[in-house]
């Protein structure tokens, strides 16, 4: 079974520390990238495809 490719906005954040932790803690889910205010969100998304996009942005 293949891994569900998940990215996370926000990461530097408290949230957005545990999506990642979880992220790569689950077994079926796989970390594709993970960013922050500092980042080309356009530009990395176009790098790194994911099904699931999770934000932790405000």
């Amino acid at each position: 079974m293949s891994k569900i490719p998940v990215i996370v906005n926000g990461c530097l954040g408290k949230m957005g520390r545990e999506a990642v932790k979880a992220v790569n803690e689950a077994e079926d889910l796989d970390l594709v990238a993970s960013l922050d205010f500092e980042d080309d969100l356009r530009g990395r998304l176009a790098e790194n495809s994911g099904s699931v996009v999770v934000d932790f942005t405000h």
